[in-house]
């Protein structure tokens, strides 16, 4: 394929290179135990390396282009015994006589649908090549797209045992912003192990021509290889290499949302109707708002307003609930982290529901009792109204002023109401859509424009982060979309996030959790500066009754949403920004054509009917 001009980004580099750059995809995961070289085999590469002529580092910008300079880069490897050791990629050159001269390098993400969905196919394309080359996969981040921790790599090797060669992680925040360079995940390098040069670049290949890159790479390098080249593999409904659709079988919908071990009552049918009647309940807050406020059911449970209107106006955008109960995270900078949590939030926020906990504590007594008890037990005696004022909250006077085993009963309360919304919400779902029916089999459930939009949403590398049963990697992105104000301030979003969650008395492994064993993944969670400007990618489930779109409601078409994906409109210095443009962002800017055809797919995925239902 011939190589394209495209725009390449750095932390803080933009350059126009040609690059080799071919967009396709691949297949689903699989599971079992971890493998990787060991610690006498990254010695033995070292002695290799050492009669190697010197390398410059400085010699160009590492791992940009090719014919620059790959690395060094520091990694960590997972090795056979199951531990990690610290692995330079310059240890892996070799000089001697019979070595392998070509090293395939892949850059994987936890998060990144193509990347987890064409592993094993590209794993099968290298095993094929024997000891001709060197394989190192990376992956550069985290499953929430921050810094990459050593369990995550402990799962990305379990799940992907067939994976050859050295598998890591990036060690450090610099490498993995390096390492970050591509134009569509996963990227694959081709370099030459004596010089350390990158001898070509392949953008989310198929496995297909990553085989025959690799044959041209070696017989450039007078390396024959004796295994022939395998049979292209067809298109799947004459537009889908298998790379492609083991994407989009990645994004059926599932039967149900995961369960919640800290909610005990999450599938108590009690405590859901009990949270419907909650959830309709103006009383619940400050006596004007109820949660059905700003979660419309004829709007996917969102509010139709570029941000939400309580009390008080928000400055971000309100996400429908039909997604939710599937989430890791909640809200758009992820502050909580459970669908419980989720709830206590807007309740006492003052310019949302302006509620407070010893209100709505009053208000189960007044309104809810008899269902309230039947789910949770007997409510407190809230009628001491010298211990149990008719309103407060942390911070407020009344509630500081109480004794401590008061507070813990009240918070217990509206815990307990919280866990009941959550147990309605975990009944909400996101529409079916004719999307659902072309992955079960149907194939005129789709239009051939709105095929072709599928296509293009593939090849524009959308699917990079819109993957999955929600069609979210749940993961969170600067992307330098503008917030409610595009003069700011911008939302700081994920950095902040964390910082509330990590201080919230409503945290999964907090004490008013059903399971605290079940949050210990926040041990390992910290503010970090990568954090900053970084929010979470939204479902497309839902998409057409969910407008506006962003996190600051920015965009009312689908049309402005997808334009803020050309390159000028990622790089406006006039929009304030809180941090730093992922560099896994691909810029896009389709023509006119494929535009009305993305816009057609992503419009069936919300659930409209097709035109000629219409």
């Amino acid at each position: 394929m011939p190589c394209y001009p495209a725009v390449v980004r750095l932390p803080s580099l933009s350059v126009l290179v040609p690059l080799a750059l071919l967009a396709c995809r691949a297949e689903p995961t699989s599971t079992a135990q971890a493998s990787g070289a060991s610690p006498r085999a990254i010695l033995g590469a070292r002695a290799s390396a050492s009669s190697c002529a010197p390398v410059p580092e400085s010699d160009g910008v590492r791992g940009a282009f090719i014919g620059t300079r790959f690395g060094p880069f520091s990694l960590h490897e997972r090795t056979a015994s199951g531990a990690e050791a610290p692995l330079s990629t310059d240890a892996l050159r070799r000089c001697d006589p019979g070595a392998p001269r070509l090293m395939v390098a892949r850059l994987d993400a936890p998060w990144c649908a193509p990347c987890t969905a064409s592993v094993d196919r590209y794993a099968a394309v290298l095993s094929s090549f024997g000891k001709s080359l060197v394989a190192l996969d990376v992956v550069f981040s985290g499953v929430d797209n921050g810094p990459t921790r050593p369990e995550e790599l402990t799962e990305w090797c379990a799940a992907y045992p067939r994976l050859p060669g050295h598998v890591t992680r990036a060690d450090d925040a610099a490498t993995a912003d390096v390492l970050r360079f591509q134009h569509a995940s996963p990227t694959v390098f081709l370099v030459e192990l004596p010089s350390m040069r990158i001898v070509d670049v392949l953008a989310n290949p198929t496995s297909d021509n990553v085989d025959g890159r690799i044959r041209r790479a070696l017989s450039a390098l007078s390396v024959s290889v004796p295994v022939p080249p395998p049979v292209v593999a067809p298109l799947v409904d004459g537009r889908f290499t298998p790379e492609d659709w083991a994407v989009l079988q990645g994004m059926r919908a599932g039967d149900g949302p995961p369960p919640d071990p800290t909610n005990a009552h999450a599938d108590d049918p009690a405590a859901a109707e009990l949270g419907r009647e909650l959830f309709l309940d103006v009383g619940l807050g400050g006596g004007s708002v109820a949660c059905v406020t700003c979660h419309a059911p004829d709007l996917a449970f969102s509010d139709g307003r570029a941000t939400g209107r309580g009390a008080g106006t928000s400055e971000v955008n309100t996400l429908g609930l039909g997604p939710a109960a599937y989430n890791r995270w909640w809200f758009w900078d992820g502050r909580a982290d459970s669908l419980w949590a989720q709830a206590t939030s807007p309740l006492e926020n003052p310019r949302e529901m302006a509620g407070t906990r010893l209100g709505l504590a009053h208000r189960m007594v007044d309104r809810h009792r008899a269902r309230y008890e039947s789910v949770f037990g007997a409510l407190p005696d809230l009628a001491q109204t010298d211990r149990f004022p008719a309103s407060g909250k942390p911070g407020d006077p009344p509630y500081d002023g109480m004794l401590p085993d008061d507070k813990r009963a009240v918070s217990r309360v509206f815990v307990n109401a919280v866990k009941a919304i959550a147990a309605y919400e975990r009944t909400l779902r996101p529409r079916r859509s004719r999307f659902d029916d072309y992955l079960g089999g149907d194939t005129e459930a789709l239009t051939p424009r709105e095929r072709d939009g599928m296509k293009v949403f593939l090849q524009g590398g959308c699917a990079i982060c819109h993957g999955g049963p929600m069609l979210t990697d749940g993961a969170f992105h600067d992307i330098h979309m503008p917030s409610s104000s595009p003069t700011g301030p911008a939302l700081r979003g994920r950095v902040d996030g964390v910082r509330a969650l990590l201080a919230s008395e409503f945290r999964a492994d907090g004490p008013f959790s059903d399971a605290p064993d079940a949050g210990g993944r926040l041990g390992t969670l910290a503010p970090s500066a990568v954090l900053l400007g970084q929010v979470k990618t939204p479902s497309l489930r839902d998409l057409t009754r969910t407008a506006p779109f962003g996190h600051g409601g920015t965009f009312k078409t689908l049309e402005a949403a997808i334009g803020h994906y050309d390159q000028d409109d990622l790089t406006d210095t006039s929009v304030a920004t809180a941090g730093v443009l992922d560099p896994a962002v691909v810029a896009f800017s389709p023509s006119a054509q494929d535009l009305d055809a993305l816009i057609a797919f992503l419009s069936a995925v919300g659930g409209e009917p097709a035109a000629r239902d219409r």
